[in-house]
């Protein structure tokens, strides 16, 4: 009896790297990168606030390479948005203080 394909890769998915709570606090310390799911994924389906599992959901099911690339690029754009927000804010505040 072999392994049926929808346990198999359970069984071959690759550990995450080792972390501690005080290098999610911030600082010097980096995160760990995904080691199963493609970066592609993580990014589409990740905030940077919390993971959003209908959109993980959608793209096993609904959603093909196009609308995953569309998706990406919507929060490259929406980053650079908020980036130039909080840039703009600051000029801001230095022009007032004179």
């Amino acid at each position: 009896m072999g392994v049926s394909l929808f346990f198999r890769r359970a069984l071959v998915r690759r550990p995450l790297a080792k972390w501690s709570i005080s290098e999610r606090a911030g600082g010097p310390h980096n995160g760990i990168d995904t080691e199963n799911v493609p970066w592609q994924i993580f990014v589409a389906c990740s905030d940077g606030e919390s993971v959003n599992a209908t959109t993980y959901m959608q793209l096993q099911t609904v959603i093909d390479f196009e609308g995953l690339q569309d998706i990406l690029e919507m929060h490259e754009v929406h980053n650079s948005w908020k980036h130039a927000e909080v840039l703009n804010a600051e000029l801001r505040a230095k022009i007032s203080q004179g």
